[in-house]
């Protein structure tokens, strides 16, 4: 269903869609359609001093989504009530429904550091096929989907340097989107097509567990623990002799391809077994829900 409303057709400032997603992010399922807000929350959050103004503009913005043989027609926000500080954002039920398919708390931690319209909404579109190893689009459809005129940028060398190029150089430079791609057009008879982006997260998941690994081992430590101990007491690394050739190799960085699934139990043998400093212990989960995100998403 999330992909519904990330392929839908919407045109929307850079500041609107931040505003929308931190709206989104704080969804919950209830009964309830009306939604409360500090006003002070959102701007410090996402630096939006003309919070009123853009809250307005959304009221009259229309999102367009098909569902199978079905066209749904929404305001963005329905409704909102605005009372010195605090502000109450009404939620079409037939819309939450849409919304409430939509990986929140995550996906809008992911892209608050966005600054360009079309590098949020290709990391939108991006992200909700990157199980795949690439993803082909159309030329008219993927400037269909980026909120472009199709006649804009006729040429494809100013489409790409303008707006494709732009925005992968953002989402790959930002280790929250932790989506990494490069680009390739489709040519036919001397014409550019389409587009395939490919996806390469296999660089960014390695260093991510190559941190975890260090960052539990150091917690493992602070308990008067070392390699030997680990390896003798979580039978997850060989140990022959006092040597533990393998841990070794995987917290020096000596190995290319690093065992992510046994990095992952070994830190959660770590946590078990260890209860001193709670932040330690809270930076460690963070990076093992950034590693599952890689995952199983």
């Amino acid at each position: 269903m999330n992909e519904d409303l990330i392929e839908s057709r919407y045109k929307l400032t850079t500041n609107e869609q931040k505003i929308l997603l931190f709206i989104i992010s704080k969804i919950i399922q209830s009964d309830k359609d009306i939604y409360k807000f500090y006003i002070n929350e959102i701007e410090d959050l996402i630096g939006i001093e003309d919070f009123k103004n853009i809250i307005t503009d959304l009221q009259k913005r229309i999102v367009f989504i098909k569902e199978k043989n079905k066209y749904y027609q929404f305001n963005w926000i329905s409704s909102a009530v605005i009372d010195d500080n605090l502000i109450e954002i009404g939620i079409d039920p037939k819309f939450k429904y849409f919304l409430l398919n939509l990986n929140k708390d995550d996906f809008f931690n992911n892209i608050i550091q966005l600054k360009s319209i079309y590098s949020i909404r290709l990391y939108r579109i991006l992200r909700n096929n990157r199980s795949e190893s690439k993803v082909y689009y159309k030329l008219d459809d993927l400037k269909r989907k980026l909120g472009l005129d199709i006649q804009k940028y006729k040429k494809y060398g100013s489409f790409k340097k303008s707006i494709l190029e732009r925005a992968k150089n953002e989402i790959n430079k930002n280790e929250n989107t932790e989506i990494h791609f490069q680009i390739e057009g489709k040519t036919e008879s001397r014409k550019v097509i389409g587009v395939t982006f490919y996806y390469s997260t296999t660089d960014l998941l390695n260093q991510l567990a190559f941190e975890l690994l260090t960052l539990s081992f150091n917690y493992w430590e602070k308990h008067n623990k070392n390699n030997v101990d680990l390896a003798n007491e979580s039978r997850l690394w060989s140990c022959n002799n006092g040597r533990t050739r393998s841990l070794n190799e995987h917290l020096n960085r000596k190995t290319k391809n690093p065992d992510i699934n046994r990095i992952l139990e070994t830190a959660k043998f770590i946590l078990f077994h260890c209860d001193k400093n709670l932040c330690i212990k809270n930076d460690i989960i963070k990076l093992q829900e950034r590693i599952d995100n890689f995952l199983y998403i």
